[in-house]
């Protein structure tokens, strides 16, 4: 039985959901860690992961499907860049709050 309010994670794994997709953000994920490091990604700025998505996004406008250089689809690393860019401008609001005496803000995410 489905509760009022609650997250549905099983949506994104299931056939109709997005399976391979992730999977496959997955692989840039791992492809970025053996690259640069695992969770080196945590110490770099939002805007750096904003600036590379839209990158990639640029890519697939021009009719480019792939990244030359990881052979993984542009797309997937778009979605690995936005996933990363939400999490650190976060961390990044939540820092600001802190720095600026904002304890009171609760983290409602």
């Amino acid at each position: 039985m489905e509760r009022e309010g609650e997250v549905k994670l099983d949506l994104l794994y299931y056939k109709e959901g997005t399976a391979w997709s992730q999977e496959e953000v997955a692989k840039v994920f791992q492809y970025g860690a053996k690259k640069h490091g695992r969770n080196d990604w945590k110490s770099r700025e939002s805007k750096v992961f904003l600036e590379s998505h839209l990158r990639h996004l640029n890519h697939i406008i021009q009719g480019s499907t792939y990244d030359v250089e990881s052979e993984f689809r542009h797309v997937h690393h778009a979605i690995a860049n936005l996933l990363m860019f939400a999490e650190r401008s976060r961390e990044e609001m939540f820092e600001r709050f802190r720095k600026e005496g904002l304890e009171e803000c609760s983290k409602k995410d």
